[in-house]
């Protein structure tokens, strides 16, 4: 991966950017050879407007600046509002003097519009690269795989069991590989997958043992009244559901008994049938 074409926040702390952002020589170095630099977003003022802690100086990045569209798609406040307390990825554009201080005019969609160009659009199907969650929908998760460029990971493509959110198996901030699965370079648009780099059903099945004692965790309680029944779905892994029958009609017959808390589940396997997905 490109260095300057990692999710925002990656580049950050790295050397090359502290030592572009120790001195005010340094973003005109950017500048001049196009470099793409972070700081943090402090700001947003009424025209929505980001102001941008570099360090060495203060920029600016105006809303049209703010963040690079697809074709056909306007940009939305809530794109600019939500990087405020954030990194952002930008390219220096020029810089003005303002009440005796010199500031940084910068760009977030020119970066953005690069990491695509340059790096995004070559990518093939299969190829794995890093994305952070930036916010999730109960159809899918949103990456920033590069320089805030959006991917939509579908829930479906999360978790190699089903999943009915995101959340059971992702959180917001969180940095983890995915494998491209499209590439629309007309339009930017990016697809990914994280199931196929977890193994399938059998593999996961295979790190488990007739007699072994396990940790699992809750995943959803089911009640039913009529059978008075609770059903709990539980995890051997992230991607090995298993129904553990807790009732008095099933009692008899169940030889998994659970013990501690609900979250965090031991039993033992009396039998390869217990891996099954249910």
């Amino acid at each position: 991966m490109e260095i300057g074409f990692r999710p925002e926040g990656e580049l950050l702390n790295t050397k090359e950017n502290r030592d572009l952002l120790s001195s005010r020589s340094g973003p005109e170095r950017a500048m001049k050879n196009g470099t793409i630099i972070e700081g943090v977003a402090t700001v947003c003022d009424g025209e929505m407007r980001l102001s941008v802690d570099l360090g060495c100086m203060r920029g600016i990045i105006f809303p049209e600046e703010a963040v690079w569209c697809r074709p056909g798609e306007s940009r939305k406040d809530i794109a600019v509002v939500s990087r405020v307390g954030k990194p952002v990825a930008v390219k220096v554009l020029s810089f003005t003097e303002r009440n005796g201080e010199t500031v940084a005019i910068l760009s977030r969609r020119a970066a953005q519009k690069e990491c695509l160009d340059s790096y995004l659009t070559h990518l093939r199907a299969g190829d794995i690269i890093l994305g952070r969650v930036t916010h999730m929908e109960p159809f899918g998760a949103f990456l920033d795989i590069g320089c805030g460029v959006s991917s939509l990971l579908s829930v479906d493509c999360i978790s190699v069991s089903r999943i009915s959110h995101p959340r059971d198996r992702l959180s917001v901030g969180m940095l983890l590989p995915v494998a491209v699965k499209n590439v629309d370079r007309e339009s930017g648009r990016i697809s990914v997958t994280l199931r196929e780099l977890l193994g399938t059903w059998e593999e996961n099945a295979a790190r488990f043992a007739v007699g072994e004692t396990v940790c699992g965790v809750v995943r959803q309680d089911r009640r039913s009244r009529e059978l008075s029944a609770v059903w709990r779905i539980t995890a051997y892994s992230s991607n090995l559901p298993r129904i553990l029958r807790d009732s008095q009609r099933y009692a008899a017959k169940n030889r998994h008994k659970p013990c501690g808390r609900s979250s965090d589940t031991r039993w033992r396997s009396t039998s390869r049938a217990s891996t099954r997905n249910a």
